[in-house]
């Protein structure tokens, strides 16, 4: 089969010899084509006047008929397409925005295993309530006491004010 298409594309090319207004069907296939003759036009962009009167309409009626966006195209200097189309864009931008916050009302998602701190950062978190209060330091030691005896009030204590951890 390959062999097919080089003898047929040799042949067109003998033919494109000969006939100057030939045209080599393969080789269109496999190239590129050179730039069309159809220009693109630029994207527009509208200008904040512009803007601000197709905002005014369209919170007027977001469906004008074509009658008032004929009207709005030659007082903005704009085609009735571009009318239009911006008309269309805009529908779809509020529907979009609506289905959106329908969907998810709340920026902040929903996580149940963490706590949210409801206090300001410089306050200290309140004691858990499991725990009692602690007790009054020991009264300081006198002069004459030794260190055996320091250690004895301190294990008394301890004895008396956390009798379960002894």
């Amino acid at each position: 089969m390959d062999t097919n298409v080089n003898s047929r594309r040799n042949s067109l090319s003998i033919s494109a010899l000969l006939n100057e207004d030939t045209v080599d069907p393969i080789h269109q296939l496999h190239t590129t084509p050179p730039s069309s003759p159809i220009n693109k036009t630029k994207r527009k962009r509208i200008t904040s006047l512009q803007y601000n009167r197709l905002m005014e309409v369209f919170d007027q009626t977001d469906t004008p008929s074509s009658e008032i966006r004929e009207n709005l195209a030659a007082e903005l200097d704009m085609t009735k397409r571009e009318v239009q189309v911006w008309f269309q864009n805009r529908r779809a931008k509020m529907n979009r925005v609506k289905h959106a916050t329908k969907h998810r009302p709340s920026l902040v998602p929903y996580y149940p295993s963490i706590k949210i701190r409801t206090q300001p950062i410089d306050t200290p978190p309140p004691p858990p309530a499991c725990y009692p209060p602690p007790p009054p330091p020991p009264p300081p030691p006198s002069s004459s006491s030794s260190a055996i005896d320091l250690l004895a009030s301190a294990a008394e204590y301890v004895r008396t004010n956390y009798p379960g951890n002894i």
